[in-house]
């Protein structure tokens, strides 16, 4: 009997370290829209649902996002239905400003934070998306000035 004994436990121990489930890995990568360290990145948001077979997806509408360089959104806005709409002529949750080139209405040229001002926009194209469901597009980014 103390043979027996001796194995059930030698097998349990076994077990219960050979089949332990792994450590999940460890995350180091952070996501990033691409601008520049220390500037500011302006772009789009929305969020959609994927909905049922008969009824289809839904998303809604779009609305402006100001993103420090690892993704970590500064302000937001209320849905626009245009870029130019969804941050140049939006109001920003944090009292933020996006003016806009006067020639195209929807190009960046100055951005103004609560703790910061930003110019020399330029064109940049990336995402701060989390999920499949969810856009969150870079447009452009704007250096500290």
């Amino acid at each position: 009997m103390q043979f027996y004994t001796t194995l059930l436990a030698t097998a349990l121990t076994m077990s219960s370290t050979a089949f332990a489930a792994p450590a999940p890995a460890r995350l180091e990568a952070r996501a990033s829209t691409g601008c520049k360290p220390g500037s500011v990145a302006v772009g789009l948001g929305q969020l959609c649902q994927l909905g049922s077979p008969s009824g289809g997806s839904s998303c809604g509408g779009l609305a402006g996002e100001l993103y420090n360089n690892d993704c970590g959104v500064i302000a937001g806005t209320t849905a626009g239905g245009s870029s130019r709409a969804a941050y140049c002529d939006a109001t920003w949750s944090d009292g933020s400003k996006v003016e806009c080139n006067s020639g195209d209405g929807y190009t960046p040229t100055a951005v103004y934070t609560l703790s910061a001002a930003f110019g020399n926009c330029y064109e940049q194209g990336g995402s701060c998306a989390v999920g499949p469901t969810a856009y969150f597009g870079i447009s452009y980014c704007c250096d500290p000035i």
